[in-house]
């Protein structure tokens, strides 16, 4: 695949886009193999003009990094090859196992490929390679799902940024106020300027005990596990780390007020190796701080009941 960007390739190597190649090739090698094997002074067949197109097609997509649209360029010139009436029963087996693929669809989608490729008997049609529209319909049922469910990993991903970013400019916004004073909450009266060491200390031990909390997910996880499972766990990675600093400044919160809520029962007092374990356990579960914010919510709701 001669015109693609090797240099961000190389620079920033992606699983999708390596995947994305190997795919293109497949299909370019298949279409030139049926244009050579066209007699001397033959037309293109509308067909195998239209594969050749999605393929065009697919590499602008790839230069300008869209690497799913690219993605479904390329399995439109796959299906536009089933088209072939010379294909020697190519189209026939890849209905059987379409049809094997729609088993495992709920919904609408494998039913219409079930009623696509299959008689009323639940068998494939006999008259399929006279039929190929209804392969190629098939497929195309096929390649929707699978289009769908990036399309919502996409939508996940684009939240995940926005919550990224969101807890980045929060935390950087407390640690700024508290450095010059101006956060009461973490500033030190004994320090002039007013500084935020352990705060900043608090935050980087959250990112750490989530950093372990993810690795060790990683290493548990199950390697057979579908891509789209795996692709929007790859987001996870870094987004969080980020839950993890913020779950670590609330529980530093709640430390500080710990006197007065009395949500844990130890004490700190001027002993910050107390607040770094606790810094460092809310990083990596965040289900600490939830069941402590949930003890404080209970408190709450119960001091407002009495008369």
């Amino acid at each position: 695949m001669g015109q693609f960007s090797w240099v961000w390739y190389y620079a920033c190597p992606a699983p999708i886009l390596e995947r994305l190649i190997a795919a293109y090739d497949i299909v370019d090698v298949d279409v030139k193999r049926r244009e050579d094997a066209l007699a001397s002074g033959t037309p293109k067949p509308p067909w195998l003009q239209a594969a050749r197109l999605h393929l065009t097609k697919a590499n602008a997509h790839v230069k300008e990094r869209k690497y799913q649209v690219a993605w479904q360029e390329v399995k439109a010139a796959d299906r536009t090859l089933l088209e072939d009436p010379a294909d020697g029963g190519a189209a026939v087996s890849r209905a059987a196992t379409l049809l094997r693929e729609a088993q495992d669809l709920d919904g609408r989608r494998g039913k219409a490929m079930s009623d696509l490729l299959c008689d009323e008997n639940g068998k494939l049609r006999s008259t399929l390679n006279e039929e190929r529209p209804r392969i190629v319909e098939a497929a195309a049922v096929r390649d929707d799902f699978t289009n769908t469910q990036y399309f919502r990993i996409e939508l996940r991903r684009r939240h995940l940024i926005s919550l990224f970013f969101l807890l980045l400019g929060t935390l950087v916004t407390i640690v700024t106020l508290s450095y010059f004073g101006r956060m009461e909450l973490f500033r030190d009266a004994s320090i002039t300027p007013h500084r935020s060491d352990r705060l900043v200390t608090t935050i980087v031990l959250g990112v750490l005990g989530a950093s372990i909390s993810v690795a060790q997910a990683l290493l548990a996880a199950d390697i057979t596990a579908k891509i789209t499972a795996q692709h929007v766990g790859a987001y996870m990675v870094w987004i969080r780390p980020m839950i993890g600093a913020a779950t670590a400044v609330v529980a530093y919160t709640l430390l500080l007020a710990n006197d007065h809520v009395h949500v844990f029962s130890t004490t700190v007092g001027d002993n910050f190796s107390v607040i770094a374990v606790i810094a460092l356990v809310a990083g990596f579960s965040e289900r600490f701080i939830v069941g402590a914010l949930n003890k404080v919510a209970d408190m709450q709701g119960s001091e407002i009941k009495k008369p």
